[in-house]
């Protein structure tokens, strides 16, 4: 079978195992492991009064907003925020990596060029953009659009690859979906990692289920295709996807994605060594997505009512070997008196912000199959 006809391993239908691990934390290797953040920042054109936020006015300006993000990406820059001050206190080798990410997805990022990008530059990153162009922004605004970004640490990785272009010809087609081709720098041997940040549409109705299955679908296509085209060896490259997808995560687009190999850092199931008096044994480590990652009260005319649910991801490619290093559990209460929705004075985005490290210290070589697909051996 000719090499070009080689899927990545994580995109053959295995068993699905429900793995699912709580908080925990593993030895960092820097030379084998990246921090991983993902983050709906919440579009300045989709904050305003038009769209019905419950919160406070001042809660929602982009400007009040603007450092806040910030700090929720850097927590270590947010000398007042207690809770990020106490985690730092307690292990500063762990926290020092996930509190200063790698790779940095954000979605609804209509700030990009005259905000993010030059902040981002003066913290030592660089960054690709993709403008959405059916962007609800333009339903309130004639200026703004939102889009993707993907900002990298120029210490650690290196951009070789990027794939920003869509064909679709209608909003519902589009994946909304960025992809980035990144060597980590630190890897003896240059370890490949594809990094998707993905928006899939929004809504709860049966036809917007079909969508967001259709777009799941075809992220998986557009994700083969850039891989064959760009990465230097298909068998062992690494992926990640994060991203708003708008999606619980019992809904069809997800079991799509846990189908083709992928498995949340938020629900997944590891097997640790703990000592008990004096005897090694093994313990499995269980968790569950958190109870929520989007919380916003909406009383307008563009979307009415409240909403509470899993809605983020960061999503690896785990039987390729990847493994969760460690993983910051997003705040689940504590908004402020009388807070029914985000934004607040605490959470500059009705999203949270999902920080996870991934290890690919020991890559599981993919294999043909005679089907002309690939399994991890």
């Amino acid at each position: 079978m000719a090499n070009n006809m080689l899927l990545p391993s994580w995109m053959c239908v295995g068993p699905r195992h429900n793995n699912n691990s709580s908080s925990y934390s593993k030895s960092i290797d820097p030379s084998t492991s990246l921090t991983f953040v993902s983050y709906n920042i919440l579009a300045d054109a989709l904050s305003g009064n038009e769209a019905g936020f419950s919160s406070e006015n001042q809660d929602l300006v982009f400007e009040n907003r603007a450092g806040k993000i910030l700090k929720k990406i850097f927590p270590r820059e947010d000398k007042e925020d207690k809770e990020d001050n106490n985690n730092n206190n307690n292990n500063n080798n762990e926290n020092d990596s996930t509190s200063n990410p790698d790779v940095i997805c954000v979605q609804e990022c209509d700030h990009y060029y005259d905000f993010f990008e030059p902040e981002m530059q003066k913290r030592g990153y660089f960054g690709i953009y993709r403008e959405d162009k059916w962007s609800p922004c333009q339903k309130f605004s004639n200026e703004l659009k939102d889009g993707l970004a993907i900002f990298c640490k120029r210490e650690t990785v290196e951009l070789v690859g990027m794939h920003v272009s869509t064909t679709a010809e209608t909003k519902e087609q589009d994946a909304k979906v960025l992809f980035a081709r990144l060597i980590m720098k630190k890897s003896l041997t240059r370890q490949e990692v594809v990094v998707i940040n993905a928006h899939l549409e929004s809504g709860q109705s049966p036809d917007k289920v079909v969508t967001r299955v259709n777009q799941a679908k075809e992220m998986c296509s557009r994700l083969n295709a850039f891989c064959v085209a760009q990465c230097s060896n298909i068998n062992t490259v690494q992926i990640v996807v994060c991203g708003d997808f708008n999606a619980t995560p019992e809904e069809p687009c997800m079991e799509h994605l846990r189908g083709r190999g992928l498995k949340s850092a938020y629900e997944d199931l590891e097997t640790s060594n703990s000592s008990k008096n004096g005897e090694q044994e093994q313990q499995q480590l269980e968790g569950e997505e958190p109870f929520f990652t989007t919380f916003k009260t909406r009383l307008g005319f563009f979307k009415n009512g409240t909403s509470k649910r899993v809605s983020d991801y960061i999503m690896y490619s785990a039987h390729r070997g990847a493994k969760i290093v460690s993983r910051v559990e997003p705040q689940q209460s504590g908004f402020g008196e009388g807070v029914v929705g985000l934004p607040s004075k605490t959470q500059p985005s009705d999203h949270l912000c999902l920080r996870s490290r991934l290890s690919f210290e020991h890559p599981i070589v993919a294999t043909p199959t005679s089907n002309g697909g690939a399994q991890a051996k």
